[in-house]
């Protein structure tokens, strides 16, 4: 699934102190090379609820998983309930090793996926089970993005209204002019820039 046109809806790189409403817990923590995530966790579950989504058909997930100490624990990703992503750290490819600088050790792994999913609001929750001590072994987050993928057609039913983007592209610099090809029954469309 190619992930361009893509529109983002949600971003969190952790730079301040506390956590924002949607998230269910957890703290910022520092590591020793001065990069702010959401962690240290232990065999715990924190949760993200996006609210109010634009209509869309698929989802793309993409966030840092951080891992201190040496983990080949679980680590699971849900949305809306369902387990989308299911793993041990230790099998996630290519992660940057040692790049936080704690003593223990540290990896950091570069997560995404795509998911169909067109509801109005998304509950993730990330959980880690079979861990050892938290202050020898932990987990966090870091770079949590969400992009949705508007549809090509849009249906709603009496007296919802809904929005939607269209991401068109001309690569030969061409003007493009849209039209509302049919009016519907009752209601209007508008386009905007």
């Amino acid at each position: 699934v190619s992930t361009e046109g893509f529109k983002p809806v949600y971003f969190n790189e952790f730079l301040s102190g506390s956590l924002l409403a949607e998230w269910s817990t957890g703290g910022i923590s520092e590591a020793p090379s001065g990069q702010s995530f959401l962690g240290e966790l232990s065999n715990e579950m924190v949760g993200l609820t996006i609210d109010s989504l634009p209509a869309h058909g698929v989802i793309e997930i993409s966030f840092d998983l951080i891992t201190k100490g040496t983990l080949d624990d679980n680590f699971t990703l849900t949305a809306d309930g369902t387990n989308v992503l299911e793993t041990t750290f230790n099998v996630i490819a290519d992660p940057e090793d040692g790049s936080l600088g704690y003593a223990s050790g540290d990896k950091v792994y570069h997560v995404s996926l795509v998911i169909d999913h067109n509801e109005k609001s998304l509950d993730l929750e990330f959980s880690a089970s079979g861990l050892g001590d938290i202050s020898t072994e932990a987990w966090g987050l870091d770079n949590v993005q969400v992009n949705i993928d508007p549809p090509d057609t849009l249906e709603t039913y009496k007296d919802v209204s809904i929005e939607s983007v269209m991401n068109v592209n001309e690569t030969d610099g061409d003007t493009l002019t849209y039209e509302v090809v049919q009016q519907p029954l009752y209601g209007a469309v508008l386009i905007t820039d």
